[in-house]
């Protein structure tokens, strides 16, 4: 069972232009948007998936009763077309609905459910015949259809939060998941570098990268392939009893300074010792984006995490040609 995306910050997110930012724990939207891409755990590449769970927890105005037909929440695929929406639908009420391309219509799916401020999991499902469309709050059922021709979707390749339309109302969202499992009843936590690590080859510290909200005038810079920036953070206690940890994550808001070298990084952790490095370079932008790279096994036994400790070890970036 595949992680693709966890995060609650803009070092993870790739925000609007505008009309977006983000808090120690939370980004916020307010007229812009924040997107959530899926990566494929395995070998890095952002890709489109044939079945995906979002969830995300939301707090804030453009989720009380906007006007009807307001996107809350969008999903994209490869193309970059709209092909799954969360929308207003009177009051309180919410409805999905999914883009038909044999039509050229969108449709609207069930019935709708009553929610404002909370959690919310939606599944999508593609496929020509049993395809699916569901949708959770705080846990509970709202929408839920089987059996439909979703096969025009193509597929699931990133999430929006937030919406382009009319929209002045701020809305805050943490805890954002995109994962092949059932992520009712998930979090993600966050562990910001509280200082260096013992391995600090790039040039500034972990005070220009500890930022909340985020901020683009300080920042890390490698100016060699192969150095190495290591952190430490705030320990995480152990999980609750029946719990487990599904993936941990290392993200970072980075830029590619064109054609200079390096000009890709790729995460890495610390573990006992030895330093283990993703399989595939960081996803990396010319502008300042987030980036994810999801370890959906502990790469010193190769097996789940189970251990508190090797989570709560050194973490980083290594610069790459």
């Amino acid at each position: 069972m595949a992680t693709y995306f966890a995060g609650s910050t803009l070092d993870a997110l790739v925000p609007s232009l505008s009309g977006c930012g983000d808090t120690a724990a939370t980004v916020w939207t307010d007229g812009g948007y924040a997107e959530a891409y899926v990566t494929d755990p395995i070998d890095g590449v952002q890709k489109g998936v044939t079945r995906v769970w979002s969830h995300m927890t939301v707090v804030g105005e453009a989720y009380q009763a906007p006007s009807n037909g307001l996107r809350l929440l969008t999903w994209f695929n490869e193309a970059g077309a709209e092909v799954v929406r969360l929308q207003a639908a009177g009051g309180y009420s919410k409805q999905l609905a999914f883009f038909n391309t044999k039509t050229s219509q969108w449709v609207n799916v069930g019935g709708t459910g009553e929610c404002s401020n909370g959690t919310y999991d939606v599944l999508i499902v593609v496929h020509p015949t049993a395809g699916r469309l569901a949708w959770f709050f705080n846990g509970n059922l709202a929408v839920d259809v089987r059996g439909l021709d979703t096969s025009s979707i193509g597929n699931v390749a990133k999430m929006r939060l937030g919406r382009v339309q009319d929209w002045s109302g701020k809305s805050t969202f943490s805890n954002v998941l995109m994962a092949s499992y059932n992520t009712i009843g998930h979090t993600v936590r966050r562990r910001a570098p509280s200082a260096n690590g013992s391995v600090m080859q790039w040039a500034g510290g972990y005070g220009d990268v500890d930022d909340g909200p985020v901020d683009d005038s300080d920042a890390i810079s490698a100016s060699n392939v192969g150095e190495v920036a290591r952190f430490v953070g705030p320990v995480f206690t152990p999980t609750s009893t029946g719990n487990v940890i599904k993936a941990v994550a290392v993200a970072a808001r980075i830029r590619n300074d064109g054609d200079v070298v390096p000009t890709n990084a790729r995460a890495l952790l610390a573990i006992g010792g030895t330093e283990y490095q993703a399989p595939k370079n960081m996803p990396i932008r010319a502008g300042f984006a987030g980036s994810v790279t999801v370890f959906d096994v502990d790469p010193s036994t190769g097996a789940p995490w189970s251990s508190i400790a090797n989570v709560n070890g050194e973490f980083g970036l290594k610069a790459i040609e």
